[in-house]
């Protein structure tokens, strides 16, 4: 107060709000606006109205889920529990299921025209992540360096192309670029690598295979509708049981694949121990036999049966 101002009675004193201070209030006041909208909007139930009329447009492909979380900062879902039955993808596969799928809005692409979606599925420990483009008749699908446990990709590679299943370990690096017209895989690109790759010891078709640690495993091939050009194909290493460099083209047989027909050129070493075990290798791969001890030879045919020739 000033000093002419009687000291017994009250005065009103003028208050002033400088001009950062009225910002403050007013973004204040936006931020509780909006805070108050997103909390009490009812997305669940807009969100619950699209998937029922996704799935009453598609009696076909119904896919089951237990429950789904929203998340708003990064515009998606999260389905936990998700199964997709076999009539979404290919009478002859299985239903493909997750623990955890989650798909956020990724922008949009150009070349192909239409959304980009980043998904993300959790298969036992693993998460792998994934572009997924679509325009509503072709779907694209890239991996781009993920790693995962060799175990869990080919279970979900059994679930996905009905694959028979084989017992392998170790971490593996993928890279892969997929296009999927309605239910076919038509054109696709697959990488794969690893350091500690290892055959476990198991009995396929009554042959009783015995652990074998390769290290090593190098493959890349392209494909297109039925067709598979191995352009590399490296497993093991010479100072391993086994080392195998192959190239050439195979047409997958899913169904039965000792009858899977293959076109291939084999560049082979097998350790004395191996040889030693499998005695039988010595007597199938002594025409092939190279003066540094590699067997090398061309294979034609199905794979139960295949026509052999020395290179």
């Amino acid at each position: 107060m000033s000093e002419n101002k009687h000291p017994n009675v009250v005065y009103d004193e003028d208050y002033h709000f400088g001009a950062g201070n009225k910002l403050i209030i007013f973004f204040t006041l936006i931020i509780l606006f909006f805070l108050g909208f997103f909390l009490t909007f009812p997305y669940k139930k807009i969100v619950d109205s699209m998937l029922f009329k996704v799935m009453a447009n598609n009696p076909s492909c119904q896919v089951q889920f237990d429950d789904y979380n929203l998340n708003l900062l990064l515009l998606g879902v999260q389905f936990n529990n998700i199964q997709i039955p076999s009539q979404c993808l290919s009478p002859t596969q299985k239903a493909i299921s997750f623990k955890e799928m989650g798909l956020h809005f990724g922008g949009i692409n150009f070349s192909p025209f239409g959304i980009v979606l980043n998904a993300e599925v959790l298969q036992d420990q693993d998460l792998l992540e994934f572009n997924i483009s679509t325009n509503g008749s072709e779907h694209y699908i890239k991996i781009q360096d993920q790693s995962i446990e060799l175990d869990s990709f080919l279970k979900l590679l059994h679930e996905v192309a009905n694959i028979q299943e084989i017992k392998l370990s170790g971490k593996v690096l993928i890279n892969a670029h997929v296009k999927i017209s309605p239910r076919k895989a038509e054109l696709y690109e697959l990488q794969l690598s690893s350091k500690d790759f290892v055959v476990q010891s198991q009995n396929i078709r009554g042959f009783l295979i015995p652990k074998l640690d390769l290290g090593n495993l190098e493959v890349k091939t392209t494909g297109k509708d039925d067709r598979v050009i191995l352009e590399k194909f490296i497993l093991g290493a010479t100072q391993k049981p086994l080392f195998l460099d192959t190239t050439g083209s195979v047409n997958p047989n899913t169904q039965n694949p000792l009858m899977t027909q293959a076109d291939l050129k084999i560049n082979l070493f097998v350790s004395p121990d191996l040889l030693e075990k499998f005695s039988i290798l010595n007597i199938v791969l002594a025409q092939f036999k190279k003066e540094d001890g590699s067997y090398q030879l061309s294979l034609k045919g199905p794979l139960i049966a295949p026509q052999t020739s020395p290179l």
